[in-house]
């Protein structure tokens, strides 16, 4: 018999067949394992160093600027950026793949503690940090602050 002929002579026998077939379709999908984003550590080490008072261009010069130069000649190094904002600085190091995140953030911050002498005394330690599921954005990165919806110099009541 062919398939034509099973599907007119019994209805219910194919129907209940393709639901069969789209049930254990349906189970074996939702069974599937399959890994689209797998865990991967990125190699991106950030350097936080907070400086009370400061303005932007303060905190370039006499922070991110020495820190960088510091960072520059690890092993492995793809690209060194910085943030400077008033009051902190954000230096991030990104590493090539094959180097290990956890020996990247020791040399770091072994980096950071040379040339701490160098740097003003005002600031806070500065910390060196790794986030392995922090991509392609770091975590700590500083971020655009918020726009209020209303005034905040609007006068209550009337």
């Amino acid at each position: 018999m062919k398939l034509t002929e099973v599907s007119i002579q019994r209805p219910a026998f194919i129907t209940m067949v393709f639901i069969a077939l789209a049930v254990l379709g349906i189970f074996s999908y939702s069974q599937m394992g399959v890994d689209l984003l797998p865990k991967m550590d990125w190699p991106m080490v950030s350097v936080v160093t907070i400086y009370p008072g400061a303005g932007p261009k303060e905190v370039e010069t006499t922070i991110s600027k020495p820190l960088e130069e510091a960072l520059s000649s690890l092993n492995g190094l793809k690209h060194i950026r910085s943030f400077s904002n008033e009051g902190v600085s954000v230096v991030l190091a990104e590493f090539s793949f094959t180097t290990d995140v956890e020996v990247a953030t020791n040399e770091v911050q072994r980096k950071v503690d040379g040339v701490r002498a160098d740097l003003p005394k005002e600031i806070y330690t500065p910390s060196a940090r790794s986030k392995s599921r922090c991509a392609p954005r770091p975590c700590n990165a500083p971020s655009k602050p918020r726009k209020h919806r209303f005034p905040l110099t609007a006068s209550m009541g009337a």
